[in-house]
């Protein structure tokens, strides 16, 4: 993630430099770039969180946006039932949303 940010940051200073182009496509791709490195950040934020999921859940998400997998063939692959799979990911969404409500909280 550093790598990421230092490449997009090295990069928006080399177009900054004078001689390098139009400033209107300076800031376009500066700004493009901003949004790249910002998605990047984001979706290696919600890996984090996901990695942090217990195992479970973690496996049970996965399996569902994935995989594609319905419940009964998840809970056929574990060896539970498909009850047990919808809590799983239940609880594995709402651990999810309380990780992106604190990070909303913090930058609002």
């Amino acid at each position: 993630m550093k790598r990421i940010l230092s490449l997009a940051l090295a990069g928006a200073l080399v177009l900054a430099l004078p001689g390098c182009g139009a400033s209107a496509q300076v800031e376009e791709l500066s700004a493009e770039e901003e949004e790249r490195v910002e998605r990047a950040e984001r979706e290696a934020r919600l890996w984090d969180w996901v990695d942090a999921l217990p195992e479970r859940q973690r496996e049970v998400l996965l399996a569902v946006k994935q995989e594609g997998l319905s419940y009964k063939e998840i809970a056929a692959s574990l060896g539970v039932s498909e009850r047990t799979v919808a809590s799983h990911l239940r609880r594995a969404v709402s651990s999810l949303r309380r990780a992106a409500v604190k990070v909303y909280l913090f930058f609002f």
